[in-house]
């Protein structure tokens, strides 16, 4: 990272308007270097106004602060250049949620998550922020979320161990799924708000699921199933989570293992843990 830093700061010196501001500053970010970090973000951010990502990176030099009221004007004025902006909607999420505001967050955390549906601290986030909804849902029994889930399923068959009924945000409102013997609703209800708000981007349909293995099945039910998922070898943000989990299962067509599978891959995106400890940035 100090090599880097070194060469970037040279070309900055070489050519002031250069865009290389967005990863010196970042690098010193993260690198603890806050004021050297403020410097360039602040230089940058004079000399590229109309910049929502100048916008954005000084916003993260400023929350690491502590100034998180200037924080949020800045991602407020990312929107405004651009509304779409992934970063400053994740931002503005950590913002809201530190407030207490949960709607706030999680309609931000769902916009960014639409920008970049494989960020991994955007998906943690929105499983804090809808786990704390969960939690405020249950200290209040009589609560109207709460009166809605105890009467959505009365009296039909099945409802203690086969139906799930879910919001938006991604709660369980009432029902409950059971897997092998282990309850699994909130991770099934978690995962389906996140897989609606990814197929929004690609075209207008309630819910997209992407199924990766069904044990050793192989299956092609129609143009729209098919296990294994045809991309999933090709997919690092698919693969390198899954070898963490099980690299030793075995593909049921290509014959490989997880690792032998990640091992070829050429997708070269770049995945990494998420360390949501402070921020989500």
């Amino acid at each position: 990272m100090a090599d880097e830093i070194r060469a970037l700061s040279l070309e900055l010196a070489n050519d002031p308007d250069s865009l290389v501001f967005l990863r010196l500053g970042e690098l010193l970010r993260v690198a603890g270097q806050a004021n050297a970090a403020a410097r360039v973000g602040l230089a940058g951010l004079h000399r590229h106004p109309h910049l929502a990502d100048a916008h954005d990176l000084y916003a993260r030099i400023l929350a690491d602060a502590g100034d998180t009221e200037q924080a949020g004007d800045e991602w407020s004025t990312a929107l405004s250049l651009a509304p779409r902006h992934g970063g400053a909607h994740k931002g503005l999420g950590f913002l809201a949620y530190q407030q207490g505001d949960l709607d706030a967050a999680l309609e931000h955390l769902e916009l960014a998550l639409a920008s970049d549906p494989t960020d991994p601290s955007i998906v943690q986030a929105l499983r804090t922020v809808r786990n704390a909804f969960a939690a405020r849902i249950a200290a209040v029994p009589d609560s109207p979320e709460a009166r809605r889930g105890r009467q959505a399923f009365g009296g039909l068959e099945g409802a203690d161990d086969g139906l799930l009924l879910v919001d938006h945000r991604g709660l369980v409102l009432a029902g409950r799924v059971v897997a092998k013997g282990a309850e699994v609703g909130e991770a099934v209800a978690a995962y389906l708000a996140g897989a609606s708000q990814e197929a929004g981007r690609y075209e207008p349909r309630a819910l997209d699921i992407d199924i990766l293995l069904y044990g050793e099945e192989v299956i092609s039910a129609s143009d729209d199933l098919h296990i294994p998922h045809l991309l999933m070898h090709e997919r690092g943000f698919v693969l390198r989570p899954l070898a963490d989990l099980a690299p030793d299962l075995e593909h049921p067509v290509l014959y490989q293992t997880v690792r032998e599978l990640l091992e070829g891959l050429e997708d070269d995106h770049q995945v990494v843990p998420a360390d949501l400890s402070s921020a989500w940035w």
